[in-house]
């Protein structure tokens, strides 16, 4: 049955309320009463269309996928070079995990400790897996990045966008010493996306270590690389 305009209002009011509670004392602490006050709704009102807040963190984190693939939906011309698009598209996905950071800090919490869960928000991060996969297929087609696997390389750099964005955004990154600039942290999404697939084997670097010292060789320690 289609929900009425008024239910989907009060719908999206305990979506709203849910992320200010989350802002403030993180999911797992959050309760129903408490997302019900954020609201402007009754406690009892809340089952009428959740579960559990588990189902609601489940249709935020859905709403952050929506809102990702929508923002990457960049009009590209033909002839356009490929970096500055990879890097519109990092704008998008560094952009929508921003705005969606606090439900997302309770996605995290909640995998590590619901199995169901876990497999919602693996099924959920999937879709843009997809997308870097896509990208590594045409590059393979052009004859780039030969021999790696496709679906490895997608999951490893979706994998490292992913925490790289949460440590960035949720903890302060990850030197107290230093603060993110989004500018550069976009920029090195970007570059390390371009650079683990726009390579061919002639093309690719071949750098090889300098001799090790005695000591160092005894450590088993790597000396500088030389050009």
């Amino acid at each position: 049955m289609a929900m009425t305009k008024r239910g989907e209002r009060t719908r999206e009011s305990f979506r709203d309320g849910a992320r200010q509670v989350i802002a403030q004392k993180g999911f797992l602490r959050m309760t129903i009463s408490e997302i019900a006050a954020a609201a402007g709704r009754s406690p009892a009102s809340f089952y009428n269309y959740y579960d559990s807040k588990e189902d609601l963190l489940e249709e935020l984190a859905d709403e952050f996928r929506a809102d990702t693939l929508k923002r990457q939906q960049i009009a590209v011309e033909p002839g356009t070079p490929l970096y500055p698009v990879m890097r519109a598209a990092a704008a998008a996905y560094w952009e929508s995990y921003k705005t969606h950071l606090a439900e997302l800090v309770g996605v995290f919490q909640v995998a590590m400790v619901d199995d169901r869960f876990a497999q919602r928000w693996r099924d959920i991060r999937v879709a843009g897996i997809e997308t870097i996969k896509a990208g590594i297929d045409r590059a393979q087609a052009a004859g780039y990045c030969p021999a790696i696997d496709p679906w490895l390389t997608a999951g490893a750099l979706g994998s490292m966008f992913e925490h790289f964005c949460y440590v960035s955004l949720a903890q302060g990154g990850a030197f107290s010493h230093r603060s993110v600039d989004e500018r550069a942290a976009i920029e090195t999404i970007a570059s390390i996306w371009f650079h683990a697939v726009y390579w061919t084997e002639e093309s690719a670097p071949n750098p090889t270590f300098g001799k090790a010292s005695e000591s160092t060789e005894h450590r088993g320690e790597l000396a500088t690389p030389s050009t």
